[in-house]
């Protein structure tokens, strides 16, 4: 079997029928890929959506997680029941909106034998849009085999999963495992693959909708997520320092622990100061240090930055302060 594709779910009856027809309408083979929904103890009626439409989808099966993991647990549960030779990760509430997908897969694989492909396109579509797959060229993508170094270095680069392609054996080989029970357990988990990489494959190609669902992670703000967020930022400094990594992967991994913990700043706008000042202090004060030590930063992001380090309440209470002003502005202008 050449594919397998994941998709974990978890309260998503509203939008699943949608990804798995998606998945199902490509044109290729159906023996030759699998559909594996994995059920991380989802609280609605998901999972008898899913098997009403197994009749139509043969190709389609369910394993279910005995207890909640998390996305990334859903994802290591995926990995260990796939039999295919290459996976892709599909989230439950997002689809793919090209028919070919596999089929243009499955072209650059027997061209190039990557261990990853990945695009730096996809579309955001609206919540209630229900996009029906369309055929492409893969004449019309753009394609460049890339040092991986190079690629996380680009701008292009971000940590999403489900807009690549990953051999299986690879994955396996090197005991590439999501963390459990956390948000943002991508970024260090991308990080890894592209650095054991030699070279990828990294094609313009927008076949993947990301459906901007309200009732996500990532739409709604909560102190675990904030929380989460930082403790990436803290295993990606880690991973850093204990692999030693020099070159150009240690200046593309300052590049994005630079970018989170700057936003770090202005997500605290949707928390109580003290509860923010609370979860900061997880930050470790080495992370700080080493971007302003080692990596090029903007005159505003070098005085953010020491704001945070040095007067860590008073930059939170000013940020807090203008955002109230902000919105206060904002309701008076609806008048």
């Amino acid at each position: 079997m050449k594919f397998s594709i994941i998709v974990p779910f978890y309260n998503v009856e509203q939008y699943i029928e949608c990804c798995l027809k998606s998945l199902w309408l490509q044109d290729f083979p159906k023996e030759e890929y699998e559909i594996i929904a994995v059920n991380d103890c989802s609280p609605d009626n998901t999972e008898e959506l899913i098997r009403s439409l197994m009749p139509e989808i043969p190709n389609l099966r369910i394993v279910c997680n005995k207890k909640n993991l998390g996305l990334g647990g859903a994802r290591n549960t995926g990995i260990q029941s796939a039999k295919g030779d290459y996976i892709l990760f599909v989230d439950s509430d997002d689809c793919w909106l090209r028919n070919d997908v596999l089929t243009t897969f499955d072209k650059l694989i027997e061209k190039y034998r990557p261990t990853v492909i990945r695009s730096v396109r996809w579309r955001n579509i609206e919540n209630k849009a229900n996009p029906s797959p369309e055929a492409a060229s893969i004449g019309d993508i753009k394609l460049i085999v890339s040092n991986s170094g190079e690629y996380f270095l680009s701008e292009k680069f971000f940590y999403n999963v489900w807009t690549s392609c990953y051999n299986r054996k690879f994955i396996i080989d090197n005991q590439l495992h999501f963390r459990e029970k956390v948000a943002y357990e991508d970024s260090d988990w991308t990080t890894k693959v592209l650095l054991l990489s030699n070279e990828i494959v990294i094609i313009n190609y927008e076949f993947y909708g990301y459906r901007l669902n309200p009732l996500s992670l990532t739409n709604n703000p909560s102190l675990k997520t904030f929380r989460d967020n930082v403790e990436s930022v803290n295993i990606l400094y880690r991973f850093l320092q204990d692999n030693k990594i020099h070159g150009i992967f240690e200046r593309g991994i300052y590049r994005q622990i630079k970018k989170s913990v700057v936003s770090f700043i202005f997500i605290s706008r949707y928390y109580q100061v003290s509860d923010s000042l609370q979860i900061l202090k997880n930050l470790s004060q080495e992370v700080i240090d080493s971007i302003l030590t080692n990596y090029p930063v903007s005159a505003k992001e070098k005085g953010l930055l020491l704001l945070l380090k040095n007067q860590r309440r008073l930059l939170l209470q000013t940020i807090k302060y203008l955002t109230r002003i902000k919105r206060t502005l904002a309701k008076l202008s609806l008048k």
